[in-house]
């Protein structure tokens, strides 16, 4: 159980569970491939600069969560319900900054379905940097969940429209975690659990985005 994060409920993110769903298939998590380090600091930053300028009030974390979202709940089919959510509130204001974000995010788009349907496990969050503050890490790492489960419902896959067994689970605890925060202090053990938790909704993204594509939505 988590002892230095508050709000996640029963979710495992310790011991020889951490890097796989909850009954599900036992896939492994694997290190990161495209997304980390360096890298993964430069697309934050530059998302969060491309959001700015379009005068959107979320961050890079949420963004790329509510993309992802929809694209999991599509099952990797092309689908714009992310449209209005990242780009609903701006685009009548900031035509231009509007329109290149826009088009950042549908390389963002084809991107990520890329990663998820890839058979190397390169998915990742999109978040700050390890060289950030803890305390910054774990509220992107909920504000990315949030735009995660957003996108999910948006699509149409809240769990009573389309989520089953061990999917529907990830989802239930993907809920609880959007609400993770700081315990007291900064250790090695909180390090230990913030990235032992990311991996686990990284593992649980993917356990949602296949189940998804491989038992679409009824019409």
């Amino acid at each position: 159980m988590l002892r230095v994060f508050k709000g996640a409920g029963h979710v495992r993110a310790t011991g020889g569970d951490s890097g796989r769903v909850p009954g599900g298939s036992g896939a492994p998590v694997l290190g990161v491939q495209s997304l980390g380090g360096p890298t993964q600091a430069m697309e934050y930053d530059v998302l969060s600069r491309a959001l700015r300028r379009a005068g959107a009030s979320m961050d890079a974390a949420e963004a790329h969560g509510i993309v992802c979202g929809v694209i999991c709940a599509a099952g990797g089919k092309q689908a714009t319900a992310w449209v209005p959510l990242l780009l609903g509130e701006i685009a009548g204001e900031r035509k231009e900054e509007a329109k290149s974000l826009s088009k950042s995010l549908l390389v963002l788009h084809e991107h990520i379905i890329g990663q998820l349907m890839g058979p190397g496990f390169e998915f990742d969050l999109l978040l700050p940097s390890d060289d950030c503050a803890l305390s910054q890490r774990v509220d992107a790492l909920a504000e990315w969940v949030r735009g995660y489960v957003l996108g999910l419902v948006a699509g149409g896959a809240a769990t009573e429209h389309g989520l089953h067994g061990d999917a529907a689970e990830v989802f239930r605890d993907l809920v609880k975690i959007s609400d993770v925060m700081m315990g007291e202090g900064q250790s090695e053990e909180q390090e230990r659990d913030f990235t032992e938790l990311r991996e686990y909704v990284r593992v649980g993204v993917q356990a949602i985005f296949d189940e998804r594509r491989t038992t679409p939505p009824k019409a």
